[in-house]
């Protein structure tokens, strides 16, 4: 926005997937975040970060050395019309992913002043649903049982950084 800097806000947003910043198993590229954080801490901002697997029309936000691994299968189908990718929820592989990814985010992000909160989620633009497209717990969307893994593996990683879920959130019983 090029009214940016002078425009009277504190927080700036901005989406970001996993593959962004993992580039292979055990390998993290925070060059796309570390800049989003240095221009809004140029003009005395804080981020509002959302990572997301899932947005219509779009290749899933799984790194490539997941979805390439054997056995994954990326599901293919329409959302709001779109050709959209979803991940393959039933693969340990991008479970562990997800849990070792906020692990070395924390680990590197936790109290850092650029940073006004996190946002997380899974489905459709991280917003804990997916309302339009194939909705199948454990394969398109995760397990109930990994959620609540995920959300208190969140809860032990993030001390200082407030986290938060979409307002969308749905029950997908």
């Amino acid at each position: 926005n090029e009214h940016i800097d002078a425009a009277p806000v504190q927080l700036e947003y901005s989406y970001l997937t996993y593959r962004d910043i993992a580039k292979s198993e055990g390998t993290y590229d925070w060059t796309a975040l570390e800049s989003l954080l240095n221009q809004a801490a140029s003009r005395k901002h804080q981020m509002i970060i959302r990572w997301h697997d899932t947005y219509v029309g779009q290749k899933t936000g799984v790194p490539d050395f997941i979805t390439q691994s054997e056995g994954y299968q990326t599901v293919v189908a329409k959302s709001e019309g779109k050709r959209t990718e979803f991940p393959d929820w039933s693969s340990d592989q991008l479970r562990k992913f997800v849990l070792d990814f906020f692990t070395e985010f924390s680990k590197k992000y936790d109290n850092d002043s650029r940073l006004a909160f996190v946002q997380v989620g899974f489905g459709l633009w991280a917003e804990y649903h997916i309302y339009d497209g194939p909705m199948r717990l454990g394969k398109t969307f995760p397990s109930k049982q990994f959620q609540g893994e995920f959300l208190t593996h969140l809860s032990q990683q993030l001390h200082q950084t407030p986290w938060m879920i979409s307002v969308d959130a749905a029950d997908n019983s």
